[in-house]
């Protein structure tokens, strides 16, 4: 497949934004040579004078020479265009669009032009994708009691305390995270229940970054400003401690 490039100069604007309607343009005769060059399911790309990209690009169907009678009626510069090359039913500007590039394309002057080695079409970057590099690590972390983790989600049926809502996974099983109001571990705090509560994944993640919190009485999830928007359900035996309460009230993450 070859690939060619035509210059439109101001006057010709019109039919340029007609060309993928009327899938044909006219050559003038002293491209005679490079039309007859051109062959079937060859790109030809078209750009208005002075621009930097491309306003179409077709794929040639078939060409022709046609026969102009002499017409005095007609212009100078309609006689001379003789050499006619139709375009197949179709806009291949999307597909092509970054695909060809032509050092100083807007500087060049209005006429039809191969796009030869010298101005290449680009080449797509093969993007390589390589696995990443695995490393073994040790990592020290804090050792919590999952039984009491356990207990606490069976206790709420795996149901957030706050919006209610139970994540039912693929297997049919629910899932729920049991959130602490003081941290475990750097921040001191203990792996017990009065330090609990059961979350859903988005409001876990909201809590753990501080942007809700429970009030000092631990009844009401308050936003940043302090504003209430939402309840906290709490069952008869679960009951969180003040220490926590108010650590967690005037927390911020890290």
């Amino acid at each position: 497949m070859q690939v060619f490039y035509i210059i439109v100069d101001s006057r010709d604007i019109s039919k340029l934004s007609n060309l993928t309607e009327s899938h044909e343009w006219k050559l003038h005769s002293k491209h005679a040579e490079l039309f007859g060059t051109m062959q079937k399911n060859d790109l030809v790309l078209f750009s208005k004078q002075s621009s930097y990209s491309w306003d179409a690009i077709l794929q040639v169907k078939e060409k022709q020479i046609l026969e102009i009678k002499n017409n005095k009626a007609k212009q100078f510069r309609e006689k001379n265009k003789i050499l006619s090359v139709q375009f197949k039913n179709k806009n291949f500007l999307s597909k092509y669009q970054n695909s060809f590039d032509v050092p100083g394309l807007s500087k060049l002057r209005p006429g039809a032009y191969h796009l030869k080695s010298t101005l290449s079409a680009k080449k797509p970057k093969e993007i390589k994708h390589e696995n990443p590099e695995k490393i073994f690590s040790v990592t020290k972390r804090v050792k919590r009691d999952k039984q009491k983790v356990a207990d606490m989600k069976l206790l709420y049926l795996d149901k957030c305390q706050i919006c209610n809502y139970s994540l039912l996974l693929e297997n049919g099983k629910r899932h729920s995270e049991v959130h602490h109001l003081r941290p475990i571990g750097k921040e001191g705090g203990n792996d017990d229940t009065d330090n609990m509560i059961v979350l859903c994944p988005n409001h876990h993640k909201a809590f753990d970054f501080s942007v809700l919190r429970l009030d000092l009485r631990g009844n009401n999830v308050v936003a940043l400003d302090g504003k209430e928007v939402a309840k906290i359900k709490f069952k008869r035996n679960h009951k969180l401690s003040k220490e926590n309460l108010v650590y967690q009230y005037y927390r911020r993450n890290r």
